[in-house]
């Protein structure tokens, strides 16, 4: 009996090795973000920060976004994380205060070591700064037809990265559903963030348009 309640004792006191995740704090392209989840603190600067293989269970974020004149911005947040989930969190500056918010949350493979989607598949050429973003915007709302617009577009694209809430904006630019699809499958390879497709689902007024999105991604990330 004596045994039973020292290993009763053993399993209570000792803590789940298996119990893991991933966090995932990320920001608008041309920002930095140092990101402190408890005690630990991320190396420096970058636009996405990971802390991989957490123990699951309840976190403060302190985030700070670092604008391209060197300002810095304090926001904090309470994270969950449960066992085996990669969460993603997308950091925003809105008028002066920094908004952290859940975009993401992905169950991981179970068994074996931690396993996740890369975050950022951009890292060969640059992406798409807030304020090309608006350039962009400008040159294509100057054009009458969604034919143009989705042209210029395409012109744009190929030459760097962008993150799907960029892309999303410049998809509310076309008038037609038609196009929209379009310019969805065409930007997907340019898309840095990937695993945020699914937040183009609200730019679609048609379930068959998302539909057909959602099989073109599943075609592409097949193996």
């Amino acid at each position: 009996m004596k045994n039973c309640l020292l290993y009763l004792c053993f399993l209570f006191l000792t803590p789940n090795l298996h119990a893991q995740g991933n966090i995932v704090i990320a920001t608008r392209a041309g920002f930095l973000l140092q990101v402190w989840l408890n005690n630990a603190q991320s190396d420096v600067p970058n636009r996405y920060i990971r802390f991989d293989n957490m123990a699951a269970g309840n976190y403060l974020a302190t985030v700070v976004i670092i604008t391209a004149d060197g300002q810095r911005y304090q926001g904090q947040a309470n994270i969950l994380l449960n066992n085996r989930y990669e969460v993603t969190y997308f950091a925003v500056l809105e008028a002066g205060k920094v908004e952290i918010n859940l975009a993401n949350e992905t169950a991981l493979f179970a068994g074996g070591a931690v396993a996740f989607a890369p975050l950022n598949t951009c890292t060969d050429k640059p992406i798409l700064s807030p304020q090309d973003i608006t350039s962009l915007q400008q040159n294509v709302k100057a054009q009458l037809y969604d034919k143009r617009k989705l042209a210029m577009l395409k012109t744009a694209l190929p030459n760097a990265g962008i993150m799907t809430l960029d892309l999303k904006a410049l998809m509310g630019l076309l008038t037609s559903e038609h196009a929209r699809l379009q310019l969805a499958k065409f930007a997907y390879p340019y898309t840095c963030d990937k695993h945020n497709y699914h937040q183009l689902q609200d730019a679609f007024r048609y379930n068959s348009s998302m539909l057909d999105l959602k099989r073109f991604v599943n075609k592409q990330n097949k193996p």
